[in-house]
């Protein structure tokens, strides 16, 4: 009865849990966005301004991310690992392109004179042994390739490539990876401010001291955050508490977060496109040009070695075409449907791979995929919700009370 009446003399008090649920929802959502937003620093450097948490430590995230492929989720050789048969008729389509752009070098650089007064058997010989030694040379290559995959595919460098390149792409990854978690973070924030209001609204009822609401804002500010997070990570295993069981969200989603985070990793950091534009620049170009360097060596040396052959081309014509060809691969961008382009898109396994041994980690792993983005400088987060809630409780006690700082 006493508290009924209390809250009859002065019904304002029945906002308190209501501002307090606001609070927390606001508070949360603008940590959320904090993390994420925005992508360039705003504001005046160095230090007055804001870039969002995880656009400013993208790089070092991504040793995080790296880490945990490189050592847990990903076998290179066995990613480039394929059926012979399957990627020889795979390869059909670019022999066929690479025999008829020699046939036409022939025809119109290299011997054109003599092409066109030879006999059609001569000129349907040369086509038929261009494309077999084509496509043998290209077994080779891609052979060659796959051996050698875990020193020509830096999974290191494409990753931090693919950051470096577009700023927003770790938080893009880590929005489409964990959204419903971030859902709950946002939404939990007004019911855990909405009980921590009603706690506050009893304290304020009975001891209406000052400093009363801006404490428990602050409380509210600072708590909902922090219980949203460890919510969304603890506990690991299940814990049964009668009419419900209590488990972190991301571990209560395994399945889904590891299917989501590998369709994630393989469409938009770990791309054909993105392996293509790593593998062609430096280390890794030299060691991949190595390879075809040799394999075409030895394809040329039987081109010399054949007499069909030298009756078109003499064998200093011949090394002087090799050369003008490695000179072609070494500065012209690989095609789009190119040799390299192929061994890229090999990666047909990418994806289950991820998926299936991000499920077979232990918990403790498992919160790699995420836990880092959180972990950077989250009491900045936690801070600025216990300052949001401050002043929440502040005016509440100036705008609602009429009350005082002291």
């Amino acid at each position: 009865m006493e508290l009924l009446t209390r809250i009859e003399s002065n019904w304002l008090v029945l906002l308190i849990p209501l501002i307090a649920g606001l609070v927390g929802w606001g508070t949360n959502v603008l940590a959320l966005r904090m993390s994420f937003y925005p992508v360039d620093f705003v504001g005046i450097p160095p230090y007055l301004g804001w870039r969002g948490v995880i656009p400013s430590n993208a790089e070092k995230l991504s040793q995080s991310m790296i880490q945990l492929l490189t050592e847990k989720l990903l076998d290179v050789k066995e990613l480039f690992a394929g059926s012979e048969q399957d990627l020889d008729k795979d390869l059909d389509p670019m022999v066929k392109r690479i025999t008829k752009q020699v046939v036409q070098e022939i025809a119109t650089e290299i011997a054109p004179e003599k092409w066109a007064r030879s006999h059609q058997a001569l000129r349907d010989y040369i086509v038929e042994m261009i494309e077999k030694s084509t496509r043998k040379v290209v077994l080779s290559i891609l052979t060659d390739f796959k051996e050698n995959a875990d020193q020509i595919i830096d999974l290191e460098s494409v990753v931090i490539d693919a950051i470096r390149k577009d700023a927003g792409l770790l938080g893009h990854v880590f929005t489409e990876v964990a959204g419903p978690e971030l859902k709950f973070i946002e939404r939990s924030g007004f019911w855990f401010g909405l009980l921590f209001g009603l706690v506050q609204m009893a304290v304020w009822i009975y001891f209406p001291a000052w400093w009363v609401l801006p404490a428990g804002g602050f409380a509210v500010g600072y708590i909902t955050n922090f219980l949203a997070l460890r919510l969304v990570f603890e506990p690991h295993d299940p814990i049964n508490l009668g009419f419900f069981k209590l488990q972190g969200l991301l571990h209560k989603r395994k399945k889904e977060v590891a299917e989501c985070f590998a369709a994630v990793m393989a469409d938009d950091v770990l791309s054909p496109d993105n392996m293509l534009a790593t593998v062609t620049e430096g280390s890794s170009k030299d060691r991949m040009f190595g390879l075809v360097e040799k394999r075409i060596g030895i394809v040329f040396e039987e081109y010399k070695s054949d007499p069909m052959t030298a009756m078109l081309m003499p064998p200093e014509r011949i090394t002087q075409a090799k050369e003008e060809l490695l000179e072609q691969m070494r500065t012209n961008k690989p095609e789009p449907d190119g040799l390299i382009r192929s061994f890229v898109d090999k990666a047909v396994t990418l994806r289950g791979q991820l998926s299936s041994k991000l499920q077979a980690l232990d918990a403790q792993s498992f919160e790699g995929v995420l836990r880092p983005a959180f972990q950077e400088d989250e009491w900045k987060l936690f801070v600025t919700g216990a300052v949001l809630g401050t002043i929440a409780g502040v005016l509440q006690l100036v705008y609602l009370f009429g009350g005082s700082l002291g």
